[in-house]
This record gives C-alpha cells, structure tokens and sequence, in this order.
C-alpha cells in the first residue's frame, strides 16, 4: 500500500501479501533458502484440514494447497529444499500471526504477538494442519526423513504487543527477521511506529 500505515491501522490481505513478496524477493537476490506464501495459504490450510475429532484429523485434503508448492509453476518452491517456509495466518479474520515451517531445524513453529487472540484448540489444529501439509510434500522425496522428527514450537517467550492493531506489524516483521537470521525476538512493541514507516517505503 503506497500509504504509511497509521499507528492504529490494522494491515489487510494485501498488505501482508505485498510484504512477504518483498521478502521472497530479498531472499532470491541473497541466495536465501527461505520462502513466503501469502495470506490466503493459512486460510485454505484450516480448510483443508477439516474433519477433526479431538483434535485429531480424520482426513486432510491436500488438494486444497497442492498448487501453491509445485516447484516447476512461477513462484513455485520445493519444501525440502528451503530452510524454512513461512506464512501468515489471519486468525478469525482479526489477528495475525506468523507460522514456520522450520526445515533445517526439523520443527513445526508459531511466532504470535498476542496468544490471547488464538485459542488453544485452533493452535493445535495448525499445527497439525502443518504437520500433516509437510509430511504430503515429504512423499515425494525420499531424502526428505521421517516426518516424526519435526517437534511442535509455540514460541511461548515471543514479544507480546500492547494494542490490539500492531499484530500485522509483528507478523511481518517477525518473518523479516527470521528470513535475514535474527531472532524474532528482538521484534518489540516499542519499535511499533518505526517499523511502520519503514514499511511505508518499501
């Protein structure tokens, strides 16, 4: 969006998506193994893992997310072949947060600015929609090693946010961070305005 967002805007689709372009573009010109899809992925990820008893799937249609990793298609990707994929998730179409494919360190992950916003039953189920969308893409390789390895991480110790309109700042800037190789955790609310106008420019 050509306008700085204001300190109380909420970021929408298209701003999330338009940022995680900019980065997918940082990390092709520095030889970066690391990919973002946009917005709607998380979206059609819950989609896609319904049918869950007890959190528990009894099925998850692969279909619904199969065209966003053909490796041959523009923008297209091998899984195992990046460090890492990231997405943001619009939880309940009011809060984003970010999630983490962590290929190299073989762990599932969620970097959330306010953990109030999503429940624990919806956190599990991304979780294994995660987990269920990875271990899909690792059939087709046979190098790709027992999908078991991969461990769930919450990030439980994430900067916590101090409005309810700064989610998509952190989000972005959360993937930002991860994508150049610096914590996360170093994203922090006092920051906020900054990283506002900074993306204004981008």
């Amino acid at each position: 969006d050509p306008t700085a967002p204001a300190p109380t805007d909420w970021l929408n689709d298209s701003t999330m998506t338009n940022y995680m372009v900019l980065i997918n573009e940082w990390c092709v010109s520095n030889n970066v193994k690391v990919h973002c899809l946009n917005s709607f992925f998380g979206t059609k990820l819950m989609e896609a893992a319904r049918g869950t008893q007890r959190d528990a799937f009894t099925e998850f249609n692969c279909g619904l997310v199969k065209r966003w990793s053909r490796a041959k298609k523009p923008g297209g990707f091998d899984l195992f072949s990046l460090d890492a994929l990231m997405f943001p998730w619009n939880v309940n179409g009011n809060h984003w947060c970010l999630c983490v494919i962590n290929v190299t360190r073989r762990r599932l992950e969620m970097w959330d600015s306010l953990r109030s916003a999503c429940g624990g039953s919806m956190r599990r189920t991304m979780f294994k929609a995660m987990a269920a969308y990875a271990r899909n893409e690792a059939r087709a390789h046979v190098d790709a090693g027992n999908f078991a390895e991969f461990s769930v991480h919450p990030a439980m110790d994430v900067p916590q946010q101090t409005n309810v309109s700064d989610c998509g700042i952190f989000t972005c800037k959360f993937a930002e961070f991860i994508a150049i190789g610096i914590s996360p955790r170093f994203v922090t609310p006092d920051l906020m305005l900054q990283f506002r106008l900074q993306m204004s420019y981008r």
